[in-house]
Parts: C-alpha cells; structure tokens; sequence
C-alpha cells in the first residue's frame, strides 16, 4: 500500500493535465498512487491519463459516468 494517494478529479482539462501528471511523476518522493477521476471529459483527458496509466502502475484512471 502506498502511503500518500494523490487524487486527481478532471473534466476537459487535457490543456493541463500532461504537466499536472509529469510534475507528480517527477517528485523526489515515489511512495505514492494517482488516481485520475474522469468526469466524462470530451477532449483529450481521457487519453492523456491512459497513457500515464499504461506506462506507470502508480497512475490509476477511474472514468465516472
């Protein structure tokens, strides 16, 4: 279990989001799990935290419908 959770909420923040996730990835400290929480985005939200997912087990995506 990690020790800090990190918990992202996002809706149609493609714009930011890439940086928003490299800047929590590059953190000294790594003990820790980002959970992305899509809200039903319609630009590129949705993709962007699937990558970062699929390249790192410490990014999660929850989509909420």
């Amino acid at each position: 279990m990690s020790k800090i959770s990190i918990i992202i909420p996002t809706h149609n923040d493609g714009k930011y989001l890439q940086q928003c996730l490299q800047s929590i990835k590059n953190q000294e400290f790594q003990d820790f799990e980002c959970i992305i929480v899509d809200d039903g985005s319609t630009d590129d939200t949705h993709q962007i935290a699937s990558e970062f997912s699929a390249l790192d087990n410490r990014f999660f995506r929850q989509l909420q419908e």
